[in-house]
């Protein structure tokens, strides 16, 4: 049993050691770590997704109907950023058919069945599907 308590106590010290040197490694960790913990839900989500691509996200939710189909342009197929997005609109469903393409980040995208719905900034926008 003693030795037990003496491993836990030594794996404490080193797991101590190991989260305080990242501060001191990175200066500005601190700083985030702190706004993490003291903002709310919206600006803790801004901090982790990046703000301009969370800013997009909700652009995008409140800029096409509930329940649409959609496909994104932009972001990898595999990445992160693409599943966070999916789960972010839901209800609306990314589909091989969309009715609207969320264009993330790429200012010469065109596409010639495609019409303009809204525009974000410079390189972000959403164009609907000309019927």
């Amino acid at each position: 049993m003693k030795i037990f308590k003496v491993i836990v106590v030594i794996w404490l010290i080193i797991w101590g050691w190991f989260f305080l040197r990242q501060f001191r490694i990175d200066e500005h960790l601190f700083p985030t770590y702190k706004k993490l913990f003291s903002s709310g839900n919206e600006e803790r989500r801004r901090l982790v997704f990046g703000e301009n691509f969370y800013d997009f996200m909700k652009f995008s939710k409140h800029s096409i109907p509930s329940g649409s189909a959609y496909e994104i342009v932009g972001l990898e197929a595999d990445s992160v950023d693409l599943v966070r997005l999916v789960y972010f609109m839901y209800p609306c469903l990314r589909s091989s058919e969309p009715e609207y393409i969320l264009v993330y980040e790429q200012p010469g995208f065109d596409d010639k069945e495609l019409g303009f719905h809204s525009l974000f900034d410079g390189k972000s926008f959403i164009l609907k599907r000309k019927n």
